[in-house]
């Protein structure tokens, strides 16, 4: 049997981009996995891509036991938004020039600089 080792990244190693290799079995989804529940439990923001579904329905799974109160479901709603873009009657659309709530239009401008 094989011996499993413990992976950690420094909080302030997080902010970079993450690049995980591995053969077929070895624990990528596992490990990416363990770093999201992290970003949930702290309440961080996070996308993932994810060609096969499984890491998908994990992490749902994982909030789901984290929310179990149905007052949280309001809260869950307003913060996942799930793409499935293999899904013919849904898709997404961002327009970062759409008139936001509350925000002026400078403030909108000035948020976008640091993109270009």
């Amino acid at each position: 049997k094989e011996e499993l080792q413990m992976a950690k990244i420094a909080e302030k190693d997080r902010t970079t981009h993450l690049y995980v290799i591995g053969a077929t079995g070895t624990g990528k989804t596992k490990f990416l996995e363990f770093l999201i529940q992290q970003d949930i439990e702290k309440g961080n923001g996070f996308g993932v891509i994810d060609p096969h579904g499984d890491l998908i329905e994990d992490i749902k799974g994982f909030l789901a036991c984290c929310y179990d109160d149905p007052r949280d479901e309001k809260k869950i709603s307003e913060r996942v938004v799930l793409i499935e873009p293999t899904d013919p009657d849904f898709s997404v659309t961002f327009n970062p020039l759409d008139k936001l709530s509350n925000v002026s239009a400078a403030e909108q401008t000035n948020s976008l600089l640091p993109l270009h």
